[in-house]
């Protein structure tokens, strides 16, 4: 079933030759940005531009649905949740290395913030999944 899903969201993704040109498309994009009623509201739009946080990572991860994906490569919300709990018990102990993957996926959002995506990535393909998984 998953695979059926990434299947379809992939082919949305696709350019088919003889669609849109890409003037037509943003013409396109932007009408329907502009049929959209509801605003944020500048405090939270500065809210929002914040520097994402670790405790607001931490949260968001805490409250995520262990059993979906977060991406393409299938890796779910538990494993996350699992390193991040094996790092919280390893970091009580002084003899034993504690690697902190909650820290690193904070850095590579805060890396989006600031830089944007490299387009020849892929980083947003499982983007969709994010907002509807």
């Amino acid at each position: 079933m998953a695979e059926i899903a990434r299947d379809y969201h992939m082919r949305l993704q696709q350019d088919e030759s003889g669609g849109k040109s890409p003037g037509a498309r943003e013409a396109d994009i932007a009408r329907a940005l502009n049929t959209i009623e509801r605003r944020v509201q500048p405090e939270r739009a500065v809210e929002l531009g914040n520097e994402i946080t670790y405790e607001e990572c931490e949260f968001a991860l805490r409250f995520s649905k262990s059993t979906s994906a977060p991406g393409l490569d299938g890796l779910t919300y538990e494993m996350w949740k699992t390193l991040h709990a094996r790092f919280t018990e390893d970091s009580r102990h002084e003899d034993r290395d504690a690697f902190d993957v909650l820290a690193v996926l904070v850095a590579a959002f805060r890396d989006v913030q600031l830089y944007g995506v490299c387009e020849t990535t892929g980083f947003t393909d499982g983007w969709i999944h994010l907002l509807y998984g």
